[in-house]
């Protein structure tokens, strides 16, 4: 980064809890019996003169992705409130959807791609890789709940309305001065790390990043698509972060009250 890049302030989104998911998701061969807490995550970057927003939360209608979550284990259900909405995260942050300059998507999943909508105006940035894995995964690969993935009315709007906002991203791409991204895998064939400049040198937003565990004890994620992948972005993100915020971590509004990460 040179002198004249733009520094952006970060606000972390609480998009919902799951008070149980199955420890052994979260962090590999750990706890077979135990749960714990697990959180779904968005942020908010704005510099002086562009807003960001990475990942869209949850559809307003929850009823088939809790029937997603309940197909994992009865025990797991997600906690959303009306606040945690984007529609609410937007309206606490004073920012109206059309002042949003860039939506994107760092990953594909119902915790991502639920209200792609709000956003008419802005380009819409995906992974190249993770969109080719989502339209032609590998043969014989398990069926995936494509409908919940994507709500079909976004795939629609995506493919066709939106169309010529949709900037398919390559592997290590620029959203914006500032703000980088590089694909890491791990956890969708896909993933992308988000490297945002800010006043506490690079922060580092990554879903091959479960928890802060994950990253300060070497445990690998437990819901992973590739553990090589895993352990390669966490090489990589030791070198270049300064700070981190893993994308599913509750711990992490206690480290940023009010889900202020840098001001």
């Amino acid at each position: 980064m040179n002198a004249n890049t733009p520094v952006f302030a970060v606000h972390l989104l609480n998009m919902g809890i799951m008070p149980e998911c199955p420890t052994t998701g979260v962090k590999m061969h750990t706890g077979l019996e135990s749960f714990q807490p697990w959180a779904y995550t968005g942020l908010v970057a704005k510099s002086d003169d562009t807003t960001v927003v990475i990942n869209t939360g949850f559809p307003l209608d929850m009823q088939p992705v809790q029937a997603f979550f309940a197909a994992w284990h009865s025990r797991c259900h997600v906690e959303r409130s009306e606040d945690r909405t984007m529609d609410g995260h937007l309206q606490r942050l004073g920012i109206a959807p059309g002042d949003v300059d860039h939506l994107l998507l760092s990953c594909l999943g119902p915790y991502s791609t639920g209200r792609v909508e709000l956003f008419e105006r802005c380009p819409i940035h995906i992974g190249r890789a993770e969109w080719v894995d989502y339209h032609a995964p590998p043969p014989n690969f398990p069926p995936q709940p494509r409908d919940t993935i994507i709500p079909p009315q976004t795939l629609s709007r995506l493919v066709f309305e939106d169309w010529p906002r949709v900037n398919l991203l390559e592997d290590e791409d620029e959203i914006c001065p500032g703000i980088r991204v590089f694909r890491t895998g791990g956890h969708h064939a896909g993933s992308l790390a988000v490297a945002i400049n800010t006043r506490m040198g690079t922060l580092i937003y990554a879903d091959t990043l479960f928890t802060y565990e994950n990253y300060e004890q070497n445990i690998p994620i437990g819901f992973f698509r590739d553990q090589d992948a895993f352990h390669a972005a966490v090489r990589r993100i030791r070198r270049e972060a300064d700070l981190i915020v893993p994308f599913f971590d509750p711990v992490a509004f206690e480290r940023y009250p009010d889900g202020v990460v840098t001001r």
